[in-house]
């Protein structure tokens, strides 16, 4: 058994059957969210767009319509990995670009999406367990949660350098489950919100209940495999959507 590891030492994992495939688990009650953070809550994607197209010009690499279609099919992938596939590099050059790219981002902030600051304010008053689980390194991520101004509202932050497993991974929701699982939050009171393929991907192998919202790269095209139910235009569409579909908060 392979332990994750984050702030609190290892956490063991311990495997269920019933959680494979592409199960959906439908919760009464809603008691944590689970945020991904760019997308859902960042306003990081036609931002990260241009910045990246940028730094590439930069950099002496094209930025074709074909390799900006190609970052929008792959958008939620590691930020190297995203960058090596899209512009066809290596992945050592992906992650000097991606590190260029999280430095001009603290000197041109890409900000919060409507409504983000005031869902997020909403869910802690009605006492829900809000936390990211996010694509993005601690160093990456660390500044843009400071800037805006956000951490208190987050009981756990779960990064790429806190667990072994990274999404669509099933494996990648161990580290957040067991920190809510502390707090006596099941795992079928919980829901995930992501804004990517991979969100979907991670959400359906987990069998957690999955929100998308359209403020990534589902703004320019629809899921043809994914519920309708669950496609939000932006997170502050959430806690309304949760009523409409009978939820308990």
């Amino acid at each position: 058994m392979k332990p994750c590891y984050n702030s609190f030492g290892s956490i063991p994992w311990v495997r269920n059957r019933e959680m494979e495939g592409a199960m959906r688990i439908q919760p009464k009650r809603v008691r944590a969210v689970i945020f991904d953070y760019d997308g859902p809550l960042s306003n990081s994607f036609n931002h990260g767009l241009r910045m990246l197209a940028t730094l590439a010009r930069k950099r002496g690499l094209a930025f074709t319509p074909r390799i900006a279609k190609r970052l929008i099919r792959t958008w939620g992938l590691k930020g190297n990995e995203l960058i090596a596939k899209a512009f066809g590099i290596s992945l050592d050059e992906g992650t000097v670009l991606y590190r260029e790219w999280s430095e001009a981002e603290k000197l041109t902030p890409c900000g919060l999406v409507p409504m983000a600051r005031e869902t997020l304010q909403d869910l802690r008053e009605r006492g829900l367990v809000n936390t990211i689980l996010t694509s993005r390194p601690s160093w990456a991520l660390a500044h843009s949660i400071d800037a805006e101004g956000i951490k208190e509202h987050f009981a756990h932050i779960v990064t790429t350098c806190d667990t072994e497993f990274h999404k669509p991974h099933p494996r990648s929701f161990d580290c957040t489950m067991e920190l809510l699982g502390r707090r006596g939050v099941r795992e079928d009171e919980c829901v995930f919100i992501g804004d990517t393929f991979v969100d979907i991907d991670a959400g359906r192998a987990r069998g957690v209940t999955t929100f998308i919202v359209r403020t990534g790269p589902y703004a320019f095209f629809d899921h043809k495999d994914f519920d309708p139910d669950h496609m939000i235009p932006s997170v502050g569409h959430l806690v309304p959507r949760l009523r409409d579909l009978n939820y308990s908060l």
